[in-house]
């Protein structure tokens, strides 16, 4: 179990946001789901701030119909990530499902964060 929790962990290695940090501590992890589990609450944290930033930025950049549309969306996006990301954790009813749910909670939130980064404001 422990070599499959870490192939489940590699993909997320083939984003640039993630790479340094995540694969030396993927590397140390050893395959063992609970290091791999903290290093991506790690990475998650980092990928959370970044996107709060990045979010922060374009509620600067808009106003009106824009602001508010744009905040519906990020609370509609999040409800959407969480359900998606829980369903996928949930899928074996095994300790895999918990970096399952983790992996994709970063993925999903750093692509989120480059969508946010990327808008044309």
């Amino acid at each position: 179990m422990p070599r499959l929790a870490t192939l489940l962990a590699l993909p997320l290695l083939s984003l640039p946001a993630y790479a340094d940090q995540l694969a030396t501590c993927l590397e140390e992890a050893r395959g063992v789901t609970a290091a791999i589990t903290s290093c991506l609450d790690a990475e998650l944290s980092r990928q959370d701030a970044r996107l709060n930033v990045s979010y922060q930025k374009a509620l600067g950049r808009v106003e009106g119909e824009s602001e508010s549309r744009l905040r519906n969306s990020q609370r509609q996006w999040t409800e959407y990530r969480d359900a998606g990301c829980d369903f996928i954790g949930s899928l074996t009813g095994g300790t895999v499902d918990s970096i399952r749910h983790l992996e994709c909670l970063v993925r999903e939130t750093s692509h989120r964060a480059n969508e946010l980064e990327a808008l044309p404001l």
